[in-house]
């Protein structure tokens, strides 16, 4: 190379730059070879964890109680029996998936965007005493009653004692349309999923101009149902504020199979939401049935198609973990 150039300007700062280059391409494949690291030892920590449990409890000869899910019921069992048993009376151990206990009483507020998933989780690290509860974050895949034996992705776990808190997922009923087209509001991913799809449409009617968008249909009039249409005609103002809308746009729609809505209520408290929700612009379908959920809306029991892009599907729900051997 020329003697001139590597004494140059310009050759300098090209040599500073190839050196940022390569610290900054060495700096990142050891973060790659640390994090590949951490999760080899994060698995390995996991077996062990369960290894001296197990250990544990049969050299005391103390019962083994398995909690499957961390939701109401199985956060309440292990909260219950750490508050209540003292140490090496039990080994108790709870299983979920998640890191996190999410408040399915507040997912309509995710699914607004009323409320960030972060303030709806309760992170059980947070809350167990890990001398007492162990919690594994593992995926449960089979269930074996007659051997005392639950296998899971990663490791398998025996149990004296047994509590299956598992869940629920939507019932669909083998309603067409409804697993494709419908957003079912049963997890908090779901939650986000529904608000960054509304925020889309808001955000897009602008160029789109079809006010199909921007109706909104529930499925069901249930608890859970009503609480999220209500929580939505309530954010309707600010949301065409926001994005340039004409309010008498925006729709928001309830499709219920009974006479009236919250048929698990009162009448008294039931007339009471119907009121509140005609004053927020709500509009109530009742004695109807959903026969099919298609890409541009719903078809009712009348063969008749109520146009829209949104529907949320909270018509019943149906417990987890009856299908696992």
């Amino acid at each position: 190379m020329d003697l001139r150039f590597q004494k140059s300007n310009k050759f300098k700062k090209v040599k500073k730059n190839l050196t940022k280059l390569c610290i900054f391409y060495a700096k990142k494949l050891i973060i790659v070879k640390q994090e590949e690291k951490g999760e080899k030892m994060s698995q390995i920590n996991i077996r062990n964890q369960v290894n001296q449990h197990t250990q544990h409890s049969h050299a005391l000869k103390i019962p083994r109680i398995l909690i499957l899910g961390g939701g109401y019921g199985g956060l309440k069992t292990a909260l219950t029996l750490q508050r209540s048993l003292p140490e090496n009376k039990a080994q108790i151990t709870m299983i979920s998936k998640h890191d996190y206990h999410y408040q399915t009483t507040l997912l309509h507020k995710v699914a607004i965007g009323t409320l960030s998933a972060r303030k709806a989780r309760i992170y059980y690290r947070k809350i167990l005493d890990s001398s007492k509860v162990a919690f594994i974050k593992d995926k449960v895949l089979e269930i074996h009653p007659d051997k005392k034996k639950v296998i899971c992705r990663r490791s398998g776990f025996e149990y004296d004692y047994l509590v299956i808190g598992l869940g629920f997922k939507p019932e669909t009923f083998g309603i067409k349309g409804v697993d494709k087209y419908a957003y079912k509001l049963s997890s908090l991913n779901a939650a986000q999923k529904l608000a960054k799809n509304i925020e889309n449409k808001f955000k897009d009617y602008i160029i789109n101009q079809d006010p199909n968008d921007l109706h909104v249909i529930v499925c069901g009039t249930g608890f859970t149902s009503i609480e999220f249409a209500a929580e939505l005609a309530t954010q309707l103002d600010d949301l065409c504020q926001i994005c340039g809308i004409n309010r008498a746009i925006p729709k928001v729609t309830c499709i219920g199979r009974s006479d009236h809505i919250l048929p698990i209520f009162d009448d008294k408290l039931s007339k009471a939401a119907k009121h509140k929700l005609q004053k927020l612009g709500v509009e109530l379908i009742t004695n109807a049935e959903v026969i099919e959920c298609q890409n541009n809306g719903v078809v009712i029991c009348k063969k008749k198609l109520t146009n829209a892009r949104i529907y949320q599907w909270q018509y019943d729900f149906v417990g987890c973990g009856r299908e696992r051997k």
